[in-house]
């Protein structure tokens, strides 16, 4: 068994990382939109119908989707 001073230990380097580019730890529950995002944009649809088709597949408004693929879409470092 681990404690969490050992967990957070172990991934300092990548929280500090994280934590440098705006990055908290809750984002990854967003992946599977993003990743929505990304093969409905490859598959050619249109912005704004995938703006609306996230935010209800995933029952958030559209400025919560928008913000969040901004946010993903941004360079580190």
């Amino acid at each position: 068994m681990m404690t969490k001073y050992e967990l957070v230990k172990l991934l300092q380097g990548v929280m500090v990382t994280l934590d440098k580019n705006g990055i908290s730890f809750s984002d990854a529950r967003h992946i599977p939109m993003y990743e929505d995002w990304l093969r409905l944009k490859t598959e050619g649809h249109k912005y704004i119908y995938i703006i609306h088709y996230l935010s209800q597949q995933y029952e958030m408004s559209e400025t919560s989707v928008y913000r969040i693929i901004r946010k993903f879409s941004e360079d580190c470092f």
